[in-house]
């Protein structure tokens, strides 16, 4: 039911957006109206504090998932920009373009693109990097995986990749909890992670190009003291020291762990990470054995010639003795 209501849009957020949007330019004529547009609503910049975030929607999930090691793996096309916007910077925005349209009183509805990929672009290629980057300088606690994966743009492949290293390990882990009596929870996260992630590849695969020339004009409408206090300009965000802020609270405000956690954390990162790459090791060693030895012909192959090299061996050997 829901997929026939919102048709043509990716979710609820940008569907009831919309339609409150055409009720204002319906109804709301002889009102003091102004519209204000955020592209992707992050964590903060500056205030209440820095990297307060309170929810699990959007990049941050993202982030959720790949820190704790249950996602291994998006749709996304690393090349497109991610039009991401800190929280603060969206309500300052607000503030201020109410405050202009009630002073001013600007004939129809002005339309604030609250956005940074005109102004300050950051790359979904670039947020992989650094999202990896500072992930394993400060892990989450509780880790289930060693914290790992990439982006993948071909649609098929991401789907096999979920199949392998989510869903499959998923099913194993719960399994092995069932039977040593332990309560199952790996089944349920992933289809949680799965809807949040279903929700951003529509957002990960597309880009937009949205002006922001009200946003610059407000800008300057300003005085001094309240471009200070009431800052929206993204042109002077530093993309990754704010990331690195988002990461971490993430860590603290969303997953609720508090800053002493993290030597632990790290010596657990540590042990996974040996676990993480015990496993590559024993299937790649299970892969070659059943690729070389799984038939008759390549097992006589690699038999004759471990012979040869044997003889070999042997007639080198008693060479060197007749010397």
């Amino acid at each position: 039911m829901l997929s026939r209501i919102i048709k043509g849009w990716p979710n609820t957020y940008t569907f009831t957006k919309a339609l409150a949007e055409k009720m204002l330019l319906q109804l709301g004529d002889k009102l003091p109206i102004v519209i204000v547009r955020p592209s992707i609503v992050t964590a903060s910049w500056r205030e209440p504090i820095l990297g307060w975030v309170d929810n699990l929607n959007g990049p941050t999930g993202l982030l959720a998932g790949a820190g704790k090691g249950v996602l291994r793996t998006l749709l996304c096309h690393k090349d497109l920009i991610a039009d991401l916007v800190p929280v603060d910077i969206c309500i300052n925005l607000l503030i201020s373009a109410a405050w202009y349209t009630a002073i001013n009183r600007p004939k129809g509805i002005d339309i604030y693109h609250c956005t940074s990929g005109t102004t300050n672009p950051i790359y979904w290629k670039d947020i992989e990097r650094l999202g990896h980057e500072f992930i394993l300088e400060n892990p989450f606690s509780d880790i289930l995986w060693y914290p790992g994966g990439s982006f993948k743009s071909n649609r098929v492949f991401n789907y096999l990749c979920v199949a392998a290293f989510q869903i499959a390990p998923a099913y194993i882990i719960d399994g092995l909890a069932k039977i040593t009596g332990r309560q199952p929870r790996l089944i349920r996260i992933h289809k949680r992670l799965q809807k949040a992630v279903s929700c951003l590849e529509f957002f990960t695969t597309h880009e937009w190009n949205f002006k922001n020339t009200n946003v610059q004009r407000l800008f300057t409408e300003l005085d001094p003291n309240d471009q200070k206090t009431f800052y929206f300009d993204v042109s002077q965000l530093e993309w990754r020291s704010y990331i690195e802020s988002y990461i971490w609270g993430t860590r603290q405000f969303v997953l609720k762990d508090h800053p002493s956690t993290v030597p632990n954390a790290k010596l657990r990162l540590r042990r996974m990470y040996y676990l993480h790459r015990t496993s590559q090791m024993v299937f790649i060693v299970l892969a070659i054995r059943y690729i070389l030895l799984g038939n008759k012909s390549i097992r006589r192959f690699w038999y004759s010639a471990l012979c040869f090299l044997i003889k070999c061996i042997n007639n080198a050997t008693s060479s060197l003795r007749l010397l």
